[in-house]
This record gives structure tokens, C-alpha cells and sequence, in this order.
């Protein structure tokens, strides 16, 4: 019986790596250690740990004058941005600096929205560019995450712009009010820079469709900028007072004490003030909702000061505060000018003494000096 010899195919062993060069080593080592030192050199942002913590710095930060005037002596707006900044990764300070309140809404500046994507660390690479001519002419912005293969592609044209009614050839454009008539208003940022403004729409689509778990879903700033003011169901009237004051916790709490109730329950004088009797009928069309027709009345009213105290109390109205405040751009533009127009005409002769100064009116804590 014969046997049959098997052959058995020699086993090779795996080569041996690739020697690393000492001069690469020392670069990987350089760049390791540069890395290291940078990011313990850079600085700490403060992080507020407890709501009142966020309280005590939105205190501060209203007062301080180095905030956005959307901010401007509102702590309580300040409290939801931080917050909202915090849920985005934002640091106290970058939250009121990126978080902008436009036409009533919060939004994210378009510059911050990168920054947020890449910090977040889902972020593989973001890249722009810009294709075409005339109305071809198509931005483009190019998301890729590290967790999909494909990337998202998203694309704003000037016929995209076109379309959508946003593309501005002159430099003002007729706006429809609420009554059905119409007003003139500035272009804005469409018609002085378009391109910036096509960038940053197709920024927007790419960013928010690509990373929704980091934008929570919210528009950028330069978006948000273009809904229509009639369409935002804001008003310029002032707020209607509730019918009863709300309770705090804290007044439930001293109800419960014997003798801090007591002492709330006794009867305390009147405290009487002197005041000058002051007729504020005047401003009465300043109530009027409709911006057409608010901007008109402003305009009257203005015009029929007849000193510098009249047009600072005429500033201080809720509507105008109001419109400060939350108005679009060109609104806003319109009523400074309106101010400081009129202050500048009431201003006294030079050689008479003057406790105020002329051409400058100021209004929640903002400046406008008349050119």
C-alpha cells in the first residue's frame, strides 16, 4: 500500500516595517509637543455652573455697555441667550456675541455657524465656492461628516435669489404694510452686498441640513434678516398690561410668615412725589401698529417739537424703544436719522450755554448723532 507525500507550501513571514527616519519622529514629536502647548496656553472661557450664576453675570453684562443693543439693560434676554448658547457649545460671551435677535427670532451669525460645526467634532471638512456669471452665478457650500461617506451639497444663484423675491437692483424697494398699501424702504444688505448674501444662504442650507444635532435647527442671522416685518406678527403698539400681577415664590413664602405678613399688611402712607403736570396726548400716534403708517406719525410728531426735551421724550416712547429694538435695519436707520435730524434742528445757538449735547440723542442706552 503506498502512501502519498503531501507538500506543504513554506509559511512566510510578514516583513518587517518600514524603518521611521530620525527626522520624522522628531517632527511627529515637534508637532505633538506644539499641539500640547498650545491648547494648555489657551485661555479658559468662565463657565456659569447655576441659573444663578447666569443672573448675577446677565446683570452685569446689561450694564456693561459692551454688548450688542439687542442686550442693552435686558438681563433677561441675556439669560436665554447664554442658555442657549450653552445647549449650542458656546461659551457666556460668544453666546451674546454670535446669538443675534432678528425680527423677534434668535438666530446664529453665519460666520459662527462653521466654528460650531468643526468644534463639535462630527465634522470632517466644510468647503465653498462660487460658480457662473449674471444670474447663473451659484455659491456653493460642501458639508462632509465624519460618521456619513457622502457629502452634503447645498446651492444659492442669483435666480435662486431672484425667485424668492430677494435680489435687490436699486437701492430702495417699495414694501407692502399690513393696511395693503405700500412704503418705501431701504434695499439692505441684498443690494450692497450680494454676494456675501448668496454665500452665506447656501452656507445656511448645507450647515443646518448636514449637522442638525449641532445647529438645533436655527437660522442664521442673514436668514432670518429677510422675513418680510408683516409676515413676523410683531407690533410696534405698546404691550397690553396683564390684568393681575403674578405672584413670585418668594411671596408665597413670606405669606407663610407671621410677622413678615403682618408687616406687609400694615398700612403705609403714600409716598407723594412733586411732579410738574405733562400732557403726553401728543404721542398718542405713536400707538398706531401698522410701520407704514408708525413711521408717518413719527415723522409728524418729530417735526412738531419745539425743543430737544420734547424729541428725547418723543424717543423714549414704548413704540419707538420697540422699533430700536426689533425693527428691521432699514427701519431702525430711518428712525435714528429721524432723531438726530431733529434734535440737530432744535439744537441751541452755539454761544448760549447748552447742558445737552446738540446733534445726539440717546435712546435704551444707544447713541445717534446726526451727521
Amino acid at each position: 500500500m503506498s502512501q502519498t507525500a503531501t507538500k506543504t507550501a513554506p509559511i512566510e513571514r510578514d516583513a518587517e516595517p518600514a524603518a521611521v527616519s530620525d527626522d520624522l519622529l522628531a517632527r511627529i514629536v515637534t508637532e505633538t509637543e506644539r499641539q500640547v502647548t498650545a491648547k494648555a496656553n489657551r485661555p479658559s472661557p468662565i463657565r456659569l455652573r447655576s441659573w444663578e450664576e447666569i443672573e448675577r453675570f446677565a446683570e452685569k453684562a446689561a450694564r456693561s455697555g459692551m454688548v450688542p443693543k439687542d442686550f442693552l439693560g435686558k438681563p433677561d434676554a441675556i439669560c436665554i441667550a447664554v442658555q442657549m448658547g450653552s445647549e449650542l457649545g458656546l461659551a457666556p460671551m460668544q453666546s451674546i456675541q454670535n446669538i443675534a435677535v432678528v425680527n423677534g427670532r434668535p438666530a446664529i451669525w453665519g460666520d459662527a455657524l462653521p466654528g460650531l460645526c468643526r468644534a463639535s467634532g462630527m465634522c470632517r471638512s466644510i468647503r465653498e465656492w462660487s460658480d457662473g456669471e449674471g444670474d447663473a452665478l451659484t455659491f456653493y457650500c460642501e458639508a462632509v461628516r465624519k460618521d456619513q461617506a457622502l457629502p452634503i451639497v447645498a446651492k444659492f444663484s442669483v435666480a435662486d435669489a431672484k425667485r424668492a423675491k430677494l435680489w435687490q437692483e436699486n437701492p430702495t424697494v417699495r414694501r407692502k404694510s399690513r393696511d395693503g398699501g405700500t412704503y418705501e424702504a431701504d434695499s439692505g444688505p441684498w443690494y450692497s452686498y450680494p454676494d456675501r448674501m448668496l454665500q452665506m444662504r447656501a452656507r445656511g442650507f448645507a450647515l443646518r441640513d448636514a449637522f442638525p444635532d449641532v445647529l438645533k435647527g436655527l437660522l442664521s442671522a442673514e436668514e432670518a434678516g429677510d422675513i418680510p416685518w408683516e409676515d413676523t406678527g410683531l407690533s410696534m403698539a405698546p404691550p397690553v398690561a396683564t390684568a393681575a400681577p403674578i405672584r413670585t415664590a418668594r411671596e408665597a413664602i413670606n405669606d407663610e410668615v407671621p410677622l413678615k405678613a403682618a408687616a406687609a399688611a400694615t398700612p403705609r402712607a403714600p409716598r407723594v412725589v412733586a411732579t410738574a403736570a405733562y400732557d403726553t396726548a401728543w404721542l398718542a400716534p405713536l400707538d398706531e401698529p401698522d410701520p407704514a403708517v408708525w413711521l408717518g406719525n413719527l415723522e409728524r410728531v418729530l417735526a412738531a417739537c419745539t425743543s430737544q426735551d420734547e424729541v428725547t421724550e418723543a424717543g423714549g416712547h414704548v413704540s419707538v424703544r420697540n422699533a430700536v429694538a426689533k425693527a428691521p435695519p432699514d427701519v431702525r436707520r430711518r428712525v435714528s436719522e429721524l432723531l438726530a435730524q431733529h434734535f440737530a434742528r432744535l439744537a441751541p445757538d452755539p454761544a448760549q450755554p447748552s447742558d445737552g449735547q446738540a446733534g445726539e440723542v440717546t435712546i435704551e442706552g444707544e447713541k445717534y448723532a446726526a451727521a
